[in-house]
This record gives structure tokens, C-alpha cells and sequence, in this order.
């Protein structure tokens, strides 16, 4: 097994250089380099939808409202009516990762 640590930033930069945009309500650019648990749960991003699903629209998904239970390898489930949206897979795995790391998950554990 192989421990890696969430580098939150490298996570926020990926999102980025997917076309999406990660926003912090009120904050300096700066808060989203030393960014906490409890900080990761108020950010919000917005994602290109996947190709296949209504191409070219963005959606802003809440990171406090995903539900991992219901999220699975296509897509994330968030929102209190349950909104379904797939994604990507990278954006797909570094939302997820933002989710993680909010709900105090630090390290991972992968099988190579």
C-alpha cells in the first residue's frame, strides 16, 4: 500500500487547469493557500458538465452538500434534492478530494 497526503492546492490547481474555478465567499486569494478543513466545506466550484451531458454548460456545486453515498464514479449526487451531475473523470476525482479532505480525510491509502 502507498500513504498519500491531500496537497489541497495541487487539488484547487487541477480543478483550475480543467476549466473549472474554485471560489471562496469572502476571502483573499490567499486563504486558499492555507486552507482548512472547515474552510474546504464553504468552497464552492464551478465545473464544466461531462461532454455528454448538456456540453459546454457549468454547473456550481457546494462542497458541504455533496453526498458521497450516492456519488459514484460518473458523478457527483449534492444538494438536498439529490441534483445528479456527471463530470470528467479528473474534475470528477479532484472534487472528490476537496470533499474528503472537508470532511478531515488527510492521507490516502492506494494499492499500486
Amino acid at each position: 500500500m502507498k500513504t498519500k497526503k491531500i496537497d489541497v492546492s495541487q487539488v484547487i490547481k487541477e480543478i483550475t487547469t480543467l476549466g473549472g474555478y474554485v471560489l471562496l465567499k469572502n476571502s483573499e486569494e490567499s486563504d486558499l493557500e492555507t486552507l482548512t478543513p472547515e474552510m474546504a466545506k464553504e468552497l464552492q466550484v464551478l465545473t464544466p458538465l461531462h461532454k455528454d451531458q448538456e456540453g459546454g454548460k457549468l454547473e456550481l456545486i457546494s462542497i458541504k452538500e455533496i453526498d458521497l453515498k450516492e456519488s459514484d464514479l460518473t458523478g457527483i449526487s449534492y444538494g438536498e434534492i439529490d441534483f445528479y451531475v456527471q463530470l470528467e473523470s479528473e474534475m470528477l476525482k479532484s472534487i472528490l478530494l476537496l470533499k474528503l479532505y472537508s470532511e478531515g480525510f488527510s492521507t490516502l491509502e492506494t494499492i499500486d
